[in-house]
C-alpha cells in the first residue's frame, strides 16, 4: 500500500508498533515460561542435593535462631484484650536477635511463621482460658 497522506502514514506506523508490541509480548511469555521451567529443575536439583543431614542442620539451626533471637512466652494480653500480632511480635524479640545481624523488624520478618504459629498457640490458649 502506497502511502499517500499523514493520516495514512501514522495508521501505519501505528500498526507496525502493534505488530512489534505483540512479539515482544509473545517472547517475553516464552521468556517467563522458560525461566519458570528452569527455576522448577532448579529446585528440583536443590531438593534432591540436599541429604537429609543438610535438611536436618538447616531445620535445627532456623529454631535455634529463632530460640535464641526470641523471649520467652510473652503474653496476648494486656488488660483483658487481646494484644495484636505485630505488637506481640515486636514485645517478643529478644535483644540476641541483634547478634545475628538483623534488626527486629528483619528478624521478626524472617521467623514470621514461626511467630505466627507461637502466638496462635498462645491465642488459643488465652481464649480457652476465657470460657
Amino acid at each position: 500500500m502506497e502511502i499517500k497522506t499523514c493520516e495514512q502514514y501514522v495508521l501505519d506506523q501505528l500498526e507496525q508498533a502493534r505488530a512489534e508490541r505483540d512479539w515482544l509480548r509473545e517472547k517475553l511469555e516464552q521468556a517467563q515460561d522458560e525461566a519458570e521451567e528452569l527455576r522448577g529443575k532448579l529446585m528440583e536439583r536443590g531438593e534432591h542435593d540436599a541429604s537429609k543431614v543438610e535438611q536436618a542442620i538447616r531445620k535445627e539451626g532456623r529454631r535455634k535462631l529463632y530460640r535464641d533471637g526470641s523471649g520467652y512466652r510473652t503474653s496476648v494480653e494486656d488488660g483483658g484484650k487481646l494484644i495484636p500480632f505485630s505488637d506481640w511480635c515486636i514485645e517478643h524479640v529478644g535483644y540476641s536477635s541483634l547478634r545475628c545481624g538483623m534488626t527486629k523488624s528483619e528478624f521478626i520478618a524472617y521467623f514470621e511463621p514461626e511467630f505466627r504459629e507461637e502466638y496462635d498457640e498462645l491465642v488459643n490458649e488465652w481464649k480457652a482460658g476465657q470460657e
